[in-house]
């Protein structure tokens, strides 16, 4: 082009800048608004599973229309938000389009007057339009495929940020390269001289990452003796299932150490570190599986002897044979065909099949009715019994009572340990734990 005419290069370059900054300018505007569309369409993505999974207190309650505007409400704000995405895409389009016609305009204003002047031959101007229509259809294009990108950033921005998040604590490889040491393997049935860990939390201070400034442990210190059962109680927040938390790894402590048979957590694997723990929280989670794959969950190894076995421990056996296909029986979703004290018994069960070296039960029955409870404190208590020195059990409890079986109970009090004994002994005194003790007792007669 620059061969055929100089003079017309210099004139159909000249709206460039101008389009070019405009372009700029409007796919920034994209950006922001894509990301806008993306926070918007999970919002209501958020509302309408949380409904969802609600759906029966929802329709206890009567309030399918407040439900119905609060998500119409969310998707008329999507449809907005995506709206100014399109105008500001068209706009892009047309001031790209604009600048390539006007480009071509002023190269036919140019070069009339230039072959009226004989500077240029109609052939040359021919073939000067022809490559400016080329590099107009190209431009065009590559401004659609940029806008298209820039879309698309916007879009991921969500998932960029999700992968910037902080990953799971993993463990610290020595210097020299060598893989990270590991806490004993799970131990089998053959294994007969399994041995609980040694926990220990010595100066741990903590805090959740999205609370930084509020201290939920303070230079705590607990130590779990192997083949013990320790109970932890205390007033809500004060910082009983932190501890749980900080043992099977899901945080690291913003000081001090955890140490599993004197090795520190963080020099572990915690893939290896976490096949040594069963876990039973007070919300007994369950797939939408079978009981035999529920129950599997944590050893698809076990045998069909040690799957009844650990189902006996936990006193779960009889009522799962009662199901109408025993162990192959669908639970639903979150285990919805089955009881809540069923659920328990179960999450129980699954533990116990790990023969964990670490048993921690978080409140495990603080939500079941009386007589579910008490299937559920004569499984534990039959489990323990069972296990005695093979397995460490740490008791989280909000409910005193369960504490009955622990060789010793400490007492917390804002991320504090205050009273430390035995249940005879921490009964008769006049501290924390009678005081806990005697406002159950005066609930439970009311």
């Amino acid at each position: 082009m620059a061969y055929l005419s100089p003079k017309l290069v210099m004139f159909s370059m000249a709206v460039l800048p101008p389009v070019v900054g405009g372009a700029i300018w409007l796919n920034r505007r994209m950006k922001r608004q894509q990301r806008l569309v993306q926070d918007a369409l999970a919002e209501a993505t958020s509302q309408a599973a949380d409904t969802l999974g609600n759906i029966r207190l929802v329709r206890d309650f009567g309030q399918e229309h407040v439900e119905y505007d609060r998500y119409a409400r969310a998707i008329d704000v999507t449809y907005h938000t995506a709206l100014q995405v399109g105008r500001s895409n068209a706009l892009l389009e047309g001031t790209v389009f604009w600048g390539v016609n006007m480009s071509l305009v002023a190269v036919l204003a140019v070069g009339s007057t230039m072959i009226a002047s004989q500077e240029m031959t109609v052939g040359a101007l021919t073939s000067f339009l022809l490559y400016s229509l080329y590099f107009g259809i190209h431009t065009n294009g590559m401004s659609n495929v940029y806008a298209d990108l820039t879309r698309g950033l916007g879009a991921s921005q969500r998932l960029f940020d999700l992968i910037d998040l902080p990953s799971d604590p993993t463990s610290s490889m020595p210097h020299d390269g060598a893989r990270p040491r590991a806490v004993n393997i799970l131990a089998r049935d053959d294994e007969v001289d399994q041995q609980g860990i040694e926990a220990v939390l010595r100066h741990v201070t903590f805090a959740y990452p999205e609370r930084p400034d509020e201290i939920v442990l303070e230079d705590y210190s607990l130590e779990l003796p192997a083949g013990k059962s320790v109970g932890l109680c205390g007033s809500s927040g004060c910082g009983k299932s932190t501890v749980a938390r900080l043992l099977t790894r899901l945080y690291d402590p913003s000081s001090g150490q955890v140490f599993f048979d004197g090795v520190d957590l963080r020099t572990l694997d915690p893939v290896e570190m976490r096949h040594n723990i069963g876990i039973v929280a007070q919300d007994a989670l369950l797939f939408d599986r079978t009981v035999r794959e529920n129950l599997m969950y944590g050893r698809p190894d076990a045998t069909e002897a040690q799957l009844i076995e650990a189902a006996k421990q936990a006193n779960a056996y009889e009522f799962i044979c009662e199901l109408p296909e025993g162990f192959d029986t669908e639970v639903g979703e979150r285990g919805v065909t089955l009881s809540g004290g069923q659920r328990a018994r179960l999450a129980i069960a699954r533990a116990l099949l790990r023969q964990p070296r670490l048993l921690i039960l978080d409140e495990a029955s603080a939500a079941l009715d009386a007589v579910s409870e008490q299937q559920v404190h004569a499984a534990l208590k039959a489990a323990l019994t069972l296990n005695t020195g093979r397995m460490t059990t740490l008791l989280i409890a909000h409910r005193l009572a369960t504490l009955k079986t622990a060789d010793v109970i400490h007492v917390m009090d804002h991320g504090r340990i205050v009273e430390s004994g035995s249940f005879q002994e921490l009964e008769a005194g006049t501290g924390l734990f009678r005081q806990m003790l005697d406002a159950q007792s005066t609930a439970s007669t009311a």
